[in-house]
């Protein structure tokens, strides 16, 4: 471009004023792409934009698909707003996939391209018409769990638990209209409640749903934990009973020492889950923690107990404070126990009432 400057001078053999004009040439600036085609994904049937735009005006455009020149129609509109040059291509479809560019020109004959890739996303991705309902059945029987899921092309269905994918057998039966998905559960053991996914993907996306299966079933002792004929405990430690039990609805859950209902106190702690009971007694004797234990479940569907036997091993607390006072002395020891406190430790230590010294060291 150019730069005009004019000028006034004063003539002095004229005695008059003359105006100069001076041209002032700066060179042009070069065609550039300051925005270029970007790679483009579209959906299937929407319109897709493409846009580049370039740093001085007066260039000119020239599109191309797959390096042949387009032209202007009523699914290819090619506009100009300022330096922008726009593609805007409607009712996409998978057949407009290709690699579009733009030539650009100016009066110097200067060429500026660019180019990008557009791929079309087919159909719609996976909806959700209905979510899986949670379902309740009794334990032995089959439970049904079923989802609504539409999409285009038809999306392709499975069933996972736990992050697993099932697979169609005796046990687990998929069916599929295209519009509505079930997952068919032959229950035969506790283990099969819980939450199920039923996962749709086609190249549009992908979808899921999950629900859980609850079952129904009278108490029962879980074949997988059988209970010992046996539980002991130490002497002056904590005797701890664990059961682990299946049955829907949970169960309600009591603990008996002999026909005394137990319950939680500062020595008795009593834990109840869904799946299991656990009961602690703390410091037991034999005396009074020894014997037998009861659990007893219960719900709508029935009843279920069963006996735990305890015994406490090692010598209590006044067995060994008798021994220890057969070793000071010779003589019948007296059935009735006192202490002192021991002058070096501090521990509390038995002596006789019939003993004219008392031990106060040890």
């Amino acid at each position: 471009f150019f730069l005009i400057v004019y000028s006034l001078c004063w003539c002095r053999s004229l005695r008059s004023i003359h105006s100069l004009v001076f041209f002032i040439l700066f060179p042009a600036e070069k065609l550039k792409i300051i925005t270029p085609l970007k790679d483009t994904e579209g959906k299937e049937g929407q319109e897709v934009v493409l846009n580049c735009e370039v740093n001085t005006e007066g260039a000119k455009a020239k599109w191309l698909k797959n390096e042949e020149v387009m032209f202007e129609s009523s699914k290819y509109v090619m506009t100009q707003r300022d330096n922008i040059f726009s593609l805007r291509i409607k009712d996409a479809q998978k057949g407009d996939e290709a690699n579009y560019s733009i030539n650009l020109t100016n009066q110097r004959g200067e060429l500026a391209k660019s180019y990008c890739n557009l791929t079309i996303r087919v159909g719609e991705a996976p909806a959700l018409t209905e979510d899986i309902q949670d379902v309740t059945t009794k334990l032995g029987e089959s439970g049904t769990l079923t989802c609504g899921i539409i999409g285009r092309p038809l999306p392709e269905i499975k069933w996972y638990r736990f992050g697993k994918e099932l697979i169609q057998s005796r046990k687990y039966k998929m069916s599929s209209d295209g519009r509505n998905h079930s997952l068919n559960i032959l229950t035969d053991e506790q283990e099969d409640e819980g939450l199920y996914t039923c996962r749709a993907i086609n190249e549009a996306g992908e979808i899921e749903t999950s629900g859980k299966l609850r079952l129904q079933a009278a108490p029962q002792f879980h074949p997988g934990f059988p209970l010992k004929e046996k539980y002991f405990a130490g002497a002056g430690t904590s005797l701890r009973l664990h059961v682990v039990y299946i049955g829907r609805p949970i169960p309600q859950i009591m603990w008996f020492y002999g026909k005394k209902p137990l319950n939680p106190s500062e020595n008795v702690i009593i834990e109840n889950t869904e799946s299991y009971t656990h009961l602690v007694v703390r410091n037991v004797q034999r005396k009074t923690n020894a014997g037998r234990y009861k659990v007893q479940l219960s719900n709508s569907f029935g009843t279920i107990d069963t006996v735990l036997r305890v015994e406490i091993q090692g010598k209590t607390k006044r067995d060994k404070i008798q021994m220890a006072l057969k070793g000071k002395n010779s003589s019948p020891v007296c059935k009735k126990i006192c202490t002192t406190i021991c002058l070096c430790c501090g521990y509390l230590l038995p002596v006789l009432l019939n003993t004219s010294v008392l031990f106060r060291t040890h």
